[in-house]
């Protein structure tokens, strides 16, 4: 698409305003791949549709049933034996009939050809495992890497754009006439790492008070549980989770040289405490966050994730750390 059409010009003219037209023009050519769909999916996905995004996959063969409803609010009665991506796709459509929300029909490969035609694959609810197995696939592909989940009040973004080239927009007065507003525009290059590369990184021996400025305990508390859940195939109580959730966090800070006593007991139990039940608008804070994210990374303009957020709605934060 060489042009903006002027249906889209009206359409999108606030953004255009807002990111200018080119941003949008690369807006509307973007391919992203959704492998995944929950309700921190479908919250980004229906921003991104409204925002103009040019073609929408979803990959989910998991069937609606009633109970997930509640959580896929978009969704109605007529969605229950649906597989999720076919259900959501319709139910996005109708946000903006414009874009292109296409499903897997025929169950394809996830291999590096089948990678290569998206910009961006953004996955959910996955193994620690499985994503670096994508995030390898994406990178031999060179199609950047999205990996996020929100588990009740906490939730997480990473990101592997590999080489990731933006542009930086300033406004600063004319010196020779102060009532002019130059706007400059600045190139960068931002180099990132895969996510097996990420959860192994060494820290540096120091305090726990500057530790605390490199990295949240909530990051290790999250890849810890996330290896438990994937080798767990039965339900388990909440002592039974603590104790092999410390466990994890305590291997997990060995194996990164962190001390062992950076994540406290009282945080894993928070996190047991807050982290089963759904809450709707922490998700869609950090479903918006996500959409937002992925359209910085489409049209070029300011910095992405590079490369954590981790976001605690207990404690109103969205940190951004930087672990290669």
């Amino acid at each position: 698409m060489s042009n903006i059409t002027t249906d889209e010009l009206s359409l999108y003219d606030r953004q255009i305003r807002l990111w200018g037209f080119d941003a949008q023009k690369r807006i509307l050519t973007a391919r992203v791949l959704f492998i995944g769909v929950n309700q921190l999916i479908m919250e980004s996905a229906k921003n991104l549709v409204l925002g103009g995004l040019g073609k929408i996959s979803l990959i989910d063969s998991n069937i609606v049933k009633d109970s997930d409803l509640q959580e896929l609010y978009i969704l109605d009665s007529s969605a229950i034996g649906l597989k999720k991506d076919i259900a959501m796709s319709k139910a996005l459509s109708g946000f903006n009939p414009t874009i292109s929300i296409i499903t897997d029909e025929i169950g394809s490969t996830l291999d590096i050809s089948f990678m290569a035609s998206f910009d961006i694959v953004v996955a959910t609810n996955l193994s620690i495992d499985k994503q670096i197995e994508l995030n390898e696939i994406c990178r031999l592909s060179k199609t950047k890497f999205v990996s996020s989940n929100m588990l009740g009040l906490y939730g997480f973004i990473f990101c592997d754009l590999i080489e990731h080239h933006y542009v930086l927009e300033t406004k600063e007065k004319n010196v020779l006439n102060p009532d002019e507003i130059i706007t400059k525009n600045q190139e960068f290059k931002e180099i990132h790492c895969p996510l097996k590369t990420s959860i192994t990184h060494k820290f540096e021996s120091m305090s726990k008070r500057k530790l605390n400025r490199l990295v949240s305990p909530l990051y290790f508390i999250l890849l810890a549980y996330n290896k438990i859940i994937e080798n767990s195939k039965l339900s388990i109580d909440s002592q039974e989770l603590f104790a092999l959730l410390q466990k994890e966090v305590n291997d997990l800070l060995v194996s990164n040289n962190v001390s062992d006593d950076f994540v406290t007991e009282s945080a894993i139990r928070d996190f047991i405490a807050n982290s089963s039940n759904n809450v709707t608008a922490a998700t869609s804070i950090l479903g918006g966050i996500l959409a937002q994210e992925i359209i910085k990374i489409v049209s070029g303009k300011n910095l992405p994730i590079s490369n954590w957020l981790i976001f605690n709605a207990l404690e109103s934060d969205a940190l951004i750390h930087n672990i290669k």
